[in-house]
């Protein structure tokens, strides 16, 4: 592990300590692969409107309408796809690619970050998990582990979180594998422009309150999330701007890729007030996310029992 990265890592180990406990931000990096990414969910359900939507085009006809949608960002993308195909058929595919595409679901699991948050989670430093996932397999290892949580989807769910309970806020929205296909197309998710753009709009709903809280409460560790989110930026920087500490309270863990620069990534954190900790670089043909899951171990390792 970087050196600067080795300190930080000692920083929050203290912050943990002192604060008796911390908050932990997912995003769609801790499954491992069980659910596509953001950019690889729309290009998925992009390739199925040109295959299914769009057959009479030629092949140069397709060719630059796919260049046409790339050069725009992923928000942009989502938007236009569900303007065009409305939104029952919209969360339809978005629930089927998130569900019942993957295989191998067992071995991607324990290749996973979901096995050592739930260690985490066992050494009861973690105070609420705040996910910008739609899927519940987090739940579904939590549960089989027998750590007490409640998902949190909407202001009435809220209420449903009991003491020694860790409340997993799903600020971005919820779609449950098993929800009835009229339920489905009444739920809310934040994916596309306008969505973010609702979120912006009503500054005082518990998917804007209850992270900028719980931000300036405990130190909060980022795993499996992109920077990119302007969303988590826009609520980091309100919590910075709220706290009366010096510096962040917010870690990014990110495994290290040969074609990163480190200064770089240091620098485009810092601006976002967020410190970078870079775990270091898995050799050849290990999963990506083994030395994320060795950092937090030592982390996990190195904290008292409560």
């Amino acid at each position: 592990m970087h050196k600067q990265s080795e300190q930080k890592v000692l920083e929050l180990e203290s912050k943990i300590r002192s604060k008796n406990g911390c908050n932990l931000i997912v995003g769609t990096g801790i499954n491992n692969k069980l659910t596509p990414s953001w950019t690889d969910l729309i290009s998925k359900i992009f390739q199925y409107i040109l295959k299914s939507k769009l057959y009479y085009l030629d092949e140069d006809e397709i060719t630059k309408l796919v260049q046409l949608f790339k050069d725009e960002d992923v928000y942009f993308q989502a938007h236009i796809i569900k303007e065009y195909l409305g939104k029952r058929e919209y969360m339809m595919l978005i629930r089927d690619e998130i569900y019942f595409q993957q295989s191998d679901y067992a071995e991607k699991i324990n290749d996973s970050l979901i096995p050592v948050i739930a260690e985490f989670c066992k050494k009861k430093y973690v105070k609420s998990i705040i996910s910008i996932n739609y899927d519940d397999y987090l739940e579904m290892y939590l549960r089989q582990n027998f750590i007490k949580f409640v998902s949190v989807y909407s202001a009435k769910s809220i209420k449903e979180i009991k003491k020694d309970t860790i409340p997993i806020y799903h600020v971005h929205g919820f779609i449950d594998r098993q929800m009835a296909f009229s339920e489905l197309f009444q739920q809310d998710i934040t994916f596309s422009l306008d969505e973010y753009f609702n979120l912006f709009n009503h500054p005082f709903i518990w998917q804007n309150t209850v992270p900028i809280f719980q931000f300036m409460l405990y130190p909060s560790i980022f795993l499996g999330t992109s920077l990119r989110d302007i969303n988590l930026n826009r609520i980091i920087k309100i919590s910075n701007s709220n706290a009366n500490n010096n510096g962040s309270d917010a870690y990014w863990f990110k495994e290290f890729k040969e074609q990163e620069n480190i200064h770089a990534m240091e620098f485009i954190a810092h601006l976002k007030g967020i410190n970078y900790i870079n775990c270091g670089e898995p050799k050849v043909g290990n999963n990506p996310y083994l030395m994320i899951n060795e950092v937090l171990r030592k982390l996990i390792q190195s904290l008292p029992k409560i």
